[in-house]
């Protein structure tokens, strides 16, 4: 207890020079814990835009067709697949779409779009298409030839709320002589904004019976979307075997469809690792400094210790725990300025709307993310371990000194 009293009177002596230690290492430590929940948030944020907008959590389609988007391409066994979709107590939300390259037109101009066929119903809970509707309605089933445009399409074609325009589409034909074009007139019925440039200006959607009737395919599908009531189970499961997904058929996870983005949470995870030793290079840098610096002001005094007796062990826990006082109180600052700004961040957010990153479209403010382990414990507890380490070699120092020669000086 009282070598704990010592070392606090002596981290004092020069309050100034300790001051500015403490709010050095603090700010440090404030700015890694504010740096790791607003990246744990970043990560959060750009998952969610990606999933929430109209991706899903996972997709099935036949094998190939996300990169022909040929038309003939559909779901087999459509029919097992649902039924174990409904009875799964994992599944929150899916629907079934329709997916064909297309050509829409206008009176005054013409676009190369993709063309959705959707269940207007199941859309409804997985996507954010009804949510972003600014002109209009979104489609329902008693909606006939009506469509749902990006509000940058439908400045790109000239048009507005309740004009005509004509989809053009490659349909399945049965045989070589059969014309594989097919057409037909649509009702601009919604005009929406996602903020995501992709699918404000080259998506368009219309009821998924309609565009089954335009391309020919009977009752059959290209895509089912999903969500799971746990964002876990399409990364940690076993999809394929779960959902009895055979050949041709294929379903994908929210990673394996953005792979960019499951790269970028990674090297986010990288970069705070960078962050936290350049930190602790620094907390460690300057624990050395401050301890040396008082240890020289101090030599008579060191010297005055050991000729009455003072054990070296003594004097070695004595800058010990001077270091260790000084990581306690900067990491105590460090707490309270880095939970200040998370706490205000998580009022306020980040303002990214529209921003892209890896093919995803931020489309909400950006949040920090709490994580009491690592930002409030392991941090720390690695804070300390450095500063204990740091403090060895002048405490060492000052435990061999030699009464006769420091009290000369």
């Amino acid at each position: 207890m009282l070598i704990l009293k010592l070392a606090f009177r002596n981290l004092f002596r020069n309050k100034r020079r300790t001051i500015l230690s403490i709010i050095a290492i603090g700010v440090g430590v404030a700015g890694l814990i504010s740096t790791d929940a607003v990246m744990k948030g970043m990560g959060k944020n750009m998952v969610n835009s990606a999933i929430k907008t109209i991706t899903g959590h996972s997709q099935i389609h036949n094998e190939g067709f996300s990169s022909s988007f040929e038309v003939n391409k559909t779901i087999t066994n459509r029919e097992d697949i649902i039924k174990k979709l409904e009875s799964d107590n994992s599944i929150k939300n899916y629907t079934e779409r329709t997916l064909s390259i297309g050509m829409i037109s206008s009176p005054k101009n013409s676009e190369s779009i993709m063309v959705y066929g959707i269940d207007v119903d199941k859309e409804r809970d997985l996507s954010i298409i009804d949510e972003s509707i600014k002109e209009g309605k979104y489609l329902s089933k008693e909606s006939k030839n009506g469509i749902l445009i990006g509000k940058k399409l439908a400045k790109t074609l000239d048009i507005k709320l309740g004009d005509k325009i004509v989809l053009t589409v490659n349909r399945l034909t049965e045989s070589t002589e059969e014309s594989p074009l097919s057409q037909a007139m649509f009702r601009v019925e919604g005009i929406y904004s996602t903020s995501v440039d992709e699918i404000d200006k080259f998506i368009v959607m219309i009821k998924i019976d309609e565009s089954q009737t335009l391309l020919n395919l009977n009752n059959q599908i290209h895509e089912i979307a999903m969500v799971f009531k746990n964002i876990k189970t399409a990364t940690e499961s076993d999809l394929k075997n779960l959902f009895n997904i055979s050949t041709p058929n294929k379903i994908e996870s929210w990673e394996e469809l953005f792979p960019e983005l499951k790269s970028m949470l990674n090297m986010t995870q990288f970069m705070i690792l960078i962050l936290a030793i350049i930190l602790f290079s620094i907390v460690s840098i300057g624990i050395v400094n401050t301890l040396f610096m008082s240890i020289y002001e101090r030599m008579f005094e060191f010297g005055v210790m050991k000729s009455i007796g003072t054990k070296p062990i003594q004097m070695f826990k004595l800058i010990v725990l001077e270091a260790l006082l000084l990581t306690f109180l900067s990491i105590l600052l460090g707490f309270i300025i880095g939970t200040s700004i998370n706490y205000w961040l998580s009022i306020y957010g980040l303002n990214y709307n529209g921003v892209s990153f890896m093919d995803v479209t931020i489309v909400s403010n950006v949040y920090p993310v709490f994580n009491l382990f690592n930002q409030y414990i392991v941090y720390p507890s690695l804070l300390i371990l450095i500063a204990f380490i740091a403090a060895l070699y002048p405490a060492i120092y000052t435990a061999k000194l030699d009464p006769a020669v420091v009290m000369k000086k």
